[in-house]
């Protein structure tokens, strides 16, 4: 009976052995289930709303949806991971400069309008200036003006050089505002170039860390950005490595570009291919071992 027992136990096991073996040598693809993620943290901030954010999200992931033709992302409260919009002196720096920029737009629209007004009286008081000096050119040339035109002429070089003052100062008072609004702009520059040294030392825009399944957005600086961004960082998560061709979406510096290219295609189908599902087991497709990417 024991004996019985042990070929029973045996054949079972190898029937198990068998069907497991079978198991994982079948092949799936690591596209057929669609990664879960969901909205993390948003710092205030960024003046982003939790229904703007998921809307982003939903269209940047649409992106490589659209390239696979099914669905590889899902939003979903429970998973891992995460997208998580951290304000730090990037974002801080990109909202400076387009504060300065709009102020600078402002202040030189103000100023271009004040210094065409100034050069139209400028050239209405030279034709008055003009005009006065032919005619005591003229009388000077007839021996002189009588009494009551020379006394006329007194009083409208008076009235010219109080014109004349008055221009003076509204050009010393334009010449401030100038000067002023070149320091404004000398603001900017410096403020543009701390920006660029800023993003030279840290991923550019975003960043995905695969060892905590966390996506990490820094900037919001249009909306076409923010989706390339969102949408190249979860390629990242797909395991996608970045591209060299300027267009792709996966290339490593962020643009306003939407659609993927022929290298993006290519590399997605690659990271798609059906494999056994001890593979599957065995490594992960996602990009963990990849550690944090931009």
């Amino acid at each position: 009976m024991k004996k019985l027992f042990t070929i029973i136990f045996l054949a079972m096991a190898a029937a198990t052995g068998i069907y497991g073996w079978q198991y994982l040598s079948t092949e799936i693809s690591p596209c057929d289930t669609p990664i879960p993620y969901h909205l993390g943290q948003i710092d205030s901030r960024f003046d982003l709303s939790n229904a703007q954010a998921e809307k982003d999200i939903t269209e940047a992931t649409a992106i490589w949806d659209k390239t696979y033709g099914k669905e590889l992302f899902k939003e979903e409260a429970t998973s891992l991971l995460s997208v998580n919009f951290v304000y730090d002196e990037r974002q801080a720096l990109s909202s400076q400069i387009g504060s300065l920029e709009g102020n600078l737009g402002a202040d030189k629209a103000a100023i271009d309008a004040e210094i065409a007004a100034f050069l139209d009286q400028k050239a209405s008081y030279e034709a008055k200036v003009a005009a006065f000096n032919s005619e005591i050119n003229s009388w000077n040339q007839r021996g002189g003006a009588p009494p009551e035109v020379y006394n006329q002429l007194i009083r409208q070089q008076q009235d010219l050089k109080s014109q004349g003052a008055t221009l003076q100062a509204e050009a010393n008072a334009l010449n401030t505002k100038t000067s002023g609004y070149n320091f404004q702009v000398s603001q900017l520059n410096s403020t543009i170039n701390n920006f660029n040294a800023a993003i030279s030392q840290r991923p550019e825009e975003g960043l995905f860390d695969g060892k905590s399944d966390t996506i990490y957005i820094y900037l919001v600086p249009s909306h076409e950005e923010l989706i390339h961004t969102l949408a190249h960082e979860f390629g990242h998560a797909l395991g996608l490595a970045h591209i060299e061709d300027p267009a792709a979406i996966m290339y490593p510096y962020t643009s306003k570009k939407l659609a993927t290219t022929l290298d993006d295609q290519n590399a997605l189908t690659k990271i798609c291919q059906p494999v056994s599902r001890w593979e599957t087991v065995s490594s992960s497709w996602r990009g963990k071992l990849a550690g944090r990417q931009g």
